[in-house]
């Protein structure tokens, strides 16, 4: 089930992340049985993914919740951060997982093409949480 968070709206998300994906298969002119598989490849982690993510936020949720209670101990509150990182793991490793099966699908001038675009996502995370730290005390 998708569902909106607090800040968040998982199927906006999704949504946007499908039509990157539409537009890196222009861009890198996938043909139209290359195109089936990687919208397999797509449909198939994002299953797995978005029960994972919407159990992510509600558990962060409770989490900062629970912080803020006058009963909260270190340890509680350790254990429930240890699973929110169990739950990234996962996502990470399911991830990890559909970027592989892609590489496999497409020829290797499109591979060296989705390694680029790979490693410009990924520059842009790195950035994003360098902008992050600097704003957490």
């Amino acid at each position: 089930m998708v569902t909106a968070h607090k800040d968040i709206d998982v199927g906006v998300w999704l949504e946007h992340k499908k039509q990157e994906l539409e537009r890196f298969m222009t861009e890198i002119k996938v043909d139209l049985g290359q195109k089936t598989k990687l919208q397999i490849v797509r449909h198939e982690a994002q299953s797995e993914v978005t029960p994972l993510l919407d159990k992510l936020f509600d558990q962060a949720h409770k989490l900062i919740k629970y912080i803020g209670t006058p009963n909260a101990t270190e340890a509680e509150t350790l254990s429930r951060a240890k699973a929110l990182e169990e739950l990234r793991a996962k996502m990470i490793t399911i991830r990890i997982k559909a970027l592989f099966k892609v590489k496999h699908i497409l020829t290797p001038e499109q591979q060296e093409k989705f390694s680029e675009h790979i490693q410009e996502k990924m520059n842009e995370f790195h950035q994003k949480l360098s902008t992050l730290m600097h704003l957490t005390p």
